[in-house]
């Protein structure tokens, strides 16, 4: 049985349609890349942690046991902090890119040095929770549980990062977790996956303005069942995804996201960043850190004046979800 036509309208099946807007990224860039680095090692569930089992995602077939360690899914985990994390900022500092690490706030606390590099390398520090897995989800969280949850890793990312995050991308994120962004100051978050641009959509009459990841150019996939196995099908994917959204940029605005594991891509044999940071260079986008270091007002006025020149062209058309630009020129 069909449910009625109200009931549909909690979700927008329909967005920019085609008709996107046309708005110009800074520089006269066509495209704007993000690239993000998921960092979660020693913030994921783990026995020595008190949690009753160790995390099993992204190690195939293996399964923790209740209450006891296993060693080879530690290090697993480990090999990203040791390991991973370290051979990304040494590309990035190679080839001059800024990215958006999503640090989990536990993480940071068992090997500050990691968040001091972040810091001092000038990338943005993302929200991915204090705890990580089932252990940081806020599903079904009570609301002033959720939000000591994310105060408390606000102020851990401040103290070891420098700087507070103003965006988010968290396992079980929920509408109650929007609404507590938006009341903790955050600017952003990226629990969305539904287009190439980002979007603003209503949360109790004000605007939260999301920012897309991806589940799909993300190396999450070399753990998934018929997923990627070499470092050369991320890298082709990755550069067939690139070109697309190159040609269509000529006539509108797009944005390309590259989501990265320090445990995954961080692997030798799968990491070829390098290679791949060559299309950027030939066909310069705008490579975006998704906030840029500048204080929130100067942010905000950003948003206000770009929203104010899409308003007459979109409201027409009632469209809800208005893009804007996030970035201070």
């Amino acid at each position: 049985m069909a449910l009625p036509l109200a009931d549909y309208k909690a979700r927008d099946l329909v967005g920019y349609g085609d008709q996107p807007p046309k708005v110009k990224w800074p520089g006269g860039a066509r495209l704007a890349v993000s690239v993000v680095v998921n960092y979660e090692a020693g913030g994921e569930p783990c026995v020595v942690f008190g949690d009753p089992r160790c995390e099993t995602a992204g190690i195939g077939s293996v399964r923790g046991e209740p209450g006891l360690r296993d060693l080879i899914l530690e290090s697993f985990f480990e090999y990203g902090s040791r390991v991973g994390v370290w051979r990304y900022l040494d590309i990035f500092e190679n080839h001059n890119i800024k990215a958006s690490f999503l640090v989990v706030g536990h993480a940071l606390e068992v090997n500050p040095e990691v968040a001091k590099a972040i810091g001092k390398a000038g990338h943005e520090p993302m929200d991915h929770g204090y705890r990580w897995g089932y252990a940081g989800s806020l599903t079904g969280r009570p609301r002033e549980e959720e939000r000591a949850m994310i105060r408390k890793n606000i102020d851990t990312i401040r103290r070891l990062v420098g700087e507070r995050p103003v965006g988010q991308f968290i396992g079980g994120a929920t509408l109650q977790t929007r609404e507590l962004l938006l009341e903790e100051g955050y600017l952003y978050d990226s629990n969305y996956t539904g287009g190439d641009l980002p979007i603003f959509v209503d949360v109790k009459g004000k605007k939260a303005l999301l920012v897309p990841y991806s589940r799909v150019l993300n190396d999450g996939r070399f753990w998934r069942e018929n997923g990627f196995i070499l470092g050369e099908q991320y890298l082709r994917y990755g550069k067939e995804m690139f070109d697309r959204l190159y040609e269509e940029s000529a006539l509108t605005p797009k944005m390309m996201t590259v989501a990265l594991h320090d445990r995954l891509c961080g692997q030798p044999g799968a990491c070829r960043s390098g290679r791949g940071i060559d299309r950027l260079h030939q066909r310069p986008p705008w490579r975006v850190v998704r906030a840029q270091r500048r204080d929130r007002e100067s942010l905000d006025r950003t948003i206000r004046r770009r929203l104010s020149a899409l308003c007459a062209a979109l409201a027409a058309r009632r469209i809800l979800h208005l893009l804007a630009g996030w970035r201070s020129r």
